[in-house]
């Protein structure tokens, strides 16, 4: 019987971010922003789908069918954080902090919390 891979739990520092002192610890860090670029992307594409279709969702939030642009592009990200790519990984968290800057004056304050968790994870 093959004895099973046990799963990698990273040693935290101070509570929450991970050490990352070895290669697992790395590539945990790298799933952790791939899949913080994967829920922008999916988040962000279907809040454009919904005001679309949605005349009081649109006048609310100002979105429109160019934020699917965005989603392409944490798309890209994600892809390339599959591939351990540095690039793609200041490329992520640069965009992603762009995108909530220009758009400070339109998010409600309910959504910051949010903002700050994708942000945690796009850095981790």
């Amino acid at each position: 019987m093959a004895d099973k891979k046990e799963k990698f739990k990273p040693e935290l520092k101070g509570g929450f971010w991970a050490v990352i002192d070895s290669p697992e610890a790395a590539r945990w860090a790298v799933k952790q922003a791939m899949a913080a670029a994967i829920f922008c992307t999916v988040a962000t594409a279907g809040m454009a789908v919904w005001a679309h279709y949605s005349t009081e969702m649109a006048a609310r939030s100002g979105l429109n069918l160019w934020a699917l642009l965005d989603a392409f592009i944490f798309l890209l990200v994600a892809i390339g954080l599959y591939f351990n790519s540095r690039t793609a990984a200041v490329a992520g968290l640069t965009f992603y902090l762009l995108v909530r800057i220009l758009s400070l004056q339109s998010t409600p304050p309910s959504a910051w919390f949010v903002i700050i968790i994708l942000i945690i994870g796009l850095v981790g």
